[in-house]
């Protein structure tokens, strides 16, 4: 008897055991069913993404297509990935319209982080295939966001309930927001369908619409093309080639924003900047960037008139006494250029249809509040003919510098583009010319502002002490 009472213990134990075990197994599978989203990316994949969208507005409509191919170089040690990303646009639906296409390089965390760097290269459309996803299952009851820096851009996003998790199938709705949205009577929403087995996007339903400028109503579609490897060999001299190509485009800008400051030699230097690209091109051996910078050397030589033409200009306003000007601000006070001095100024000229100009206010107004105790001033000058849509993005955008009425200043400088950027000096001279948006704007004119204070001549000192 004391047998069988025994055997039929253990049978219920591992009986119990058994069940344990099964219920487990099933538990861990409904886990693994149901675990977040994540990029799974592998060196070497080559994932493309074609793209469509059609804008109609009251005169018409804008249509274009698009491809991006992102090949995957690396597994950084941090584990994101470092990707080269390749976008070819083209508008107006038709093959003959010219194509825009760029490079950009950048790194992508598991969550969907992207970092791109202390040198961000040029924006691309194809940053716009990877979302931030959910880290936890607390932010499917609420909205999770991530802020794009160098688009001054923040992205909301919320949880579909209309996922299949135990199919790998997550929807994600999204909402940008920005200054521009205000600025423009912007929206602009989506929805993104991931695919976890795969570990990336696999479409895109975006809607969009402007009230300002060009008002209508548009539609995109991003839809996931196909996903390759590349072997190994052919990843790494892309990488180099890529690491060749970005280093040499970084000098040849470099070189060509300082133009003006040779105006004796405008045409050896812009042979300099071709050879910056001529000698990367030498090294170069992947078809891929070799093309790249083929584009790069035409639109050198397409534009060597216009670029000796715009700096013969600030040439000759460079490191002259800044061209006397008067006006006033949008409540009547009066400003001149005469009675600055003794200060740094930083004249950032602009109008609200410019969307690169809304887009560089951010680091504007950090600049303002950076230098707001020292002897600097910073100055917007508007150059629309209404001034109700400056004193509107004044408002929207918080500014907190001065900005006064610029028409028929910008000639004065030889301001062709915008935003362009004036830095003059203490004793009245210009220092500067800084044209278009850059990331990385406030850096650079902080790092001059300060070289230029750091050098103050005495006479300086006591003209501000007075």
């Amino acid at each position: 008897m004391a047998i069988k009472k025994i055997l039929k213990v253990m049978l219920t134990l591992a009986l119990g055991a058994l069940i344990f075990l099964l219920g487990s197994c099933r538990g861990d599978k409904e886990q693994q069913a149901d675990s977040f989203p994540s990029y799974k990316l592998k060196a070497g994949q080559v994932i493309t993404y074609e793209s469509s969208s059609e804008f109609k507005y009251d005169k018409g409509s804008h249509l274009s297509e698009g491809e991006s191919q992102i090949w995957v170089l690396r597994r950084n040690e941090n584990d994101s990935w470092h990707l080269l990303a390749r976008n070819e646009t083209s508008y107006g639906g038709r093959e003959s319209e010219p194509k825009n296409v760029n490079l950009a390089v950048f790194d992508l965390f598991p969550d969907g982080r992207i970092d791109s760097g202390p040198h961000p290269s040029v924006l691309n459309a194809a940053r716009g295939c990877f979302i931030m996803l959910p880290s936890d299952s607390s932010m499917f009851k609420i909205t999770w966001q991530a802020y794009d820096k160098e688009q001054d851009e923040k992205h909301l996003y919320s949880y579909s309930p209309r996922s299949k998790p135990q199919k790998g199938q997550w929807i994600f709705q999204k909402v940008t927001e920005s200054r521009m949205n205000e600025i423009y009577g912007m929206s602009n929403t989506s929805t993104v369908h991931f695919n976890s087995m795969k570990g990336l996007v696999e479409k895109i339903e975006s809607s969009y619409s402007q009230t300002y400028g060009f008002k209508g109503k548009g539609t995109g579609m991003t839809k996931l093309k196909s996903v390759k490897m590349m072997d190994m060999d052919s990843i790494n001299l892309l990488s180099a080639d890529a690491e060749t190509y970005f280093k040499a485009s970084k000098d040849y800008t470099e070189l060509l924003s300082s133009l003006a400051k040779y105006p004796d030699s405008l045409e050896s230097k812009l042979t300099e900047a071709k050879n910056i690209l001529m000698s990367a091109k030498d090294k170069l051996r992947h078809p891929v960037i070799t093309e790249q910078l083929n584009s790069d050397l035409a639109e050198h030589d397409k534009r060597i008139n216009y670029r000796i033409e715009r700096a013969k200009q600030q040439a000759a306003v460079l490191n002259q006494p800044s061209p006397a000007w008067e006006t006033t601000d949008f409540k009547g006070q009066t400003y001149s250029i005469e009675a600055l001095r003794g200060r740094v100024v930083l004249l950032d000229f602009w109008y609200r249809g410019c969307g690169w100009c809304i887009r560089a206010m951010p680091q504007i107004k950090e600049l303002a509040d950076y230098f707001a105790n020292q002897p600097v001033v910073v100055l917007g000058m508007n150059t629309d003919r209404d001034p109700a849509d400056a004193e509107f993005v004044i408002e929207k955008m918080g500014l907190n510098y001065t900005n006064l009425k610029a028409s028929g200043i910008p000639e004065k400088y030889g301001v062709r583009a915008f935003p362009t950027l004036i830095v003059i000096g203490q004793q009245g001279i210009v220092k500067s010319f800084h044209v278009g948006y850059s990331p990385h704007l406030r850096d650079d004119l902080i790092r001059q502002v300060e070289e230029l204070l750091d050098h103050k001549s005495l006479k300086d000192i006591d003209t501000n002490n007075q």
